[in-house]
């Protein structure tokens, strides 16, 4: 069975574009993410994205950003991105099942060649699924920031 997650040829092919377009960018190496972050909030999200987070149920969680975070796997940094020796921050767009699995991702970074990898980091993690009258129920709209900061 097909991952959610699984990309056609073409958008790979995409994906790789544009990676490869960012390496003749600036050099970040060594860069807080506190930069970047302070760059990527400066810059609304895409109108897809916003009008998730606006529709969201996020409300529920009594104040949370979403809900705890159960397990996450270690996802390391493929070569081809270590090899940048850039940072970047991201903006994940997702919901949450009942089994605490997030669901229909959306991803927006500082350097679009983290994206595929900001993906595949929130697809090892999973939730504490939010349990209402005993009954584990989804969450649509959740915003979380990702950061993949390399150190001088």
């Amino acid at each position: 069975m097909a991952s959610q997650f699984d990309k056609s040829a073409s958008s790979e092919a995409v994906e790789k574009a544009a990676s490869n377009a960012t390496r003749t960018g600036q050099n970040t190496y060594g860069e807080g993410c506190a930069a970047l972050r302070k760059q990527l909030d400066a810059t609304p999200l895409p109108d897809d994205m916003l009008a998730r987070v606006n529709e969201s149920d996020v409300a529920k969680l009594d104040g949370l950003a979403h809900p705890p975070i159960l397990s996450a796997e270690s996802i390391p940094l493929p070569s081809d991105l270590k090899a940048l020796r850039k940072s970047a921050v991201c903006d994940l767009v997702f919901d949450i099942d009942e089994t605490g699995m997030a669901r229909t991702p959306q991803a927006r970074c500082s350097d679009p060649a983290f994206e595929a990898h900001a993906l595949a980091t929130l697809a090892g993690i999973r939730f504490d699924p939010y349990i209402w009258n005993g009954r584990a129920l989804p969450v649509s709209g959740v915003l979380m920031p990702m950061e993949f900061c390399t150190v001088a």
